[in-house]
């Protein structure tokens, strides 16, 4: 019996404040469940984040129940849990997954779903602070599925072995063995990975979320999981219309034309341009890419200008990450608040504010100032 695996399709996503992003986003979508339907799976799995938004607007709920529609037609299951984009944050509020009737939607009190002889359970994204609340939860359904053969868990969750520590929420071994396939999610990245016995596996964002995706997308492509449960192996499928993005340096006109060489002409690319030149050179070059690469559909240009004395671009001279460490001494700022410094620095420098934000809100929901402060006043005591 074959299942696809998809996760982080983010519908609705408005990127760049852009109608053609918003588009890509359903024009993925779309071309997977035409790939879904043409591989004759029996059901999917969806791993979280089906909506950028837990509010999401009507036209990202009509290109949903399209989806789903047309999965339905062909007698394919639609499961899925909800993620930390598409959760609903106030007590007693309706998700928008409940809408769909062809949506089978897994929830604490609704966790697992049996098709033939497998067991299908999951559990909705759950923060750091209620990671207790979690592994509860998650005890009570590895004891419900213990007596099936066949065993899948989904979840919507970071581990510390692919995120930052502070932007992870569980520990590889907080995830319970003894299952034959974790569909997981939150992770844009395509990651597949042993656990145990069993196949871990983020099949990734099915579009290019942020910058920080785009070497991860040219050597593993987007798209999502096919799984056959005789043997759990796992099949990439890869969605073609995936719009072209590009994060470079320029610091020569022959970087500009091997740049354009490289551009899908028929579907205007995303560019992210850093440009490293001296105060002379600068506004020519800057010019130039502007004529050559403006009819991109989105043109980020940074600067970064050097004098002509300086050989090496800044950023190899000057390390970053080793300037916000020493500015966050250890005796004042646990890692978790460095690292999150520096991510946050990371995405700003890539003109990147929607990642910036998610980090930020991820980071202050299991924050306690409290305990720097009380670390801050001990050192102080010590020193005195």
């Amino acid at each position: 019996m074959l299942f696809a695996h998809i996760a982080d399709t983010h519908l609705g996503y408005r990127q760049y404040n852009l109608d053609e992003r918003e588009e890509d986003f359903y024009n993925a979508f779309h071309e997977a469940v035409d790939k879904i339907i043409e591989k004759q799976c029996k059901f999917v799995l969806h791993s979280g984040d089906l909506f950028n938004d837990s509010r999401p607007h009507v036209r990202a709920m009509l290109e949903a129940m399209n989806g789903l529609e047309r999965l339905t037609d062909e007698g394919i299951e639609f499961i899925a849990i909800a993620g930390n984009h598409d959760l609903m944050r106030r007590r007693g509020a309706i998700p928008p997954h409940k809408l769909y009737k062809n949506l089978e939607f897994l929830t604490a009190k609704n966790p697992f779903r049996i098709i033939d002889d497998t067991y299908i359970c999951g559990l909705p994204y759950y923060s750091k602070i209620h990671i207790d609340a979690f592994k509860e939860k998650i005890n009570e359904l590895v004891e419900k599925g213990k007596n099936f053969e066949k065993k899948i868990l989904m979840l919507h969750q970071g581990l510390d072995t692919y995120l930052p520590h502070f932007a992870s929420e569980l520990k590889l071994n907080d995830i319970p063995k003894g299952f034959d396939y974790y569909a997981l999610g939150h992770v844009h990245k395509r990651i597949i990975a042993s656990h145990g016995n069993g196949k871990l596996a983020y099949p990734g964002s099915t579009e290019i979320w942020s910058v920080d995706e785009i070497d991860d997308w040219k050597k593993k492509g987007k798209g999502f999981f096919i799984i056959d449960t005789d043997s759990f192996e796992v099949e990439k499928v890869n969605i073609s219309c995936v719009r072209q993005f590009f994060k470079m340096e320029i610091d020569s006109t022959s970087n500009i034309e091997k740049l354009k060489s490289d551009l899908d002409i028929t579907k205007k690319p995303i560019l992210n341009i850093t440009l490293s030149a001296n105060s002379f050179d600068y506004s020519r070059l800057y010019n130039k890419v502007r004529n050559e690469l403006g009819t991109a559909l989105y043109l980020n240009i940074r600067k970064n200008r050097i004098e002509k004395k300086d050989e090496i671009p800044l950023e190899e001279n000057v390390n970053m990450e080793k300037l916000i460490i020493a500015a966050l001494p250890k005796d004042g700022y646990s890692k978790d608040e460095r690292e999150y410094a520096y991510c946050v620095y990371k995405y700003l420098k890539n003109g990147e504010k929607d990642g910036a934000k998610k980090i930020t809100d991820d980071f202050f929901k299991n924050w306690d100032p409290k305990s720097r402060s009380d670390k801050t006043q001990k050192n102080q005591e010590v020193s005195k």
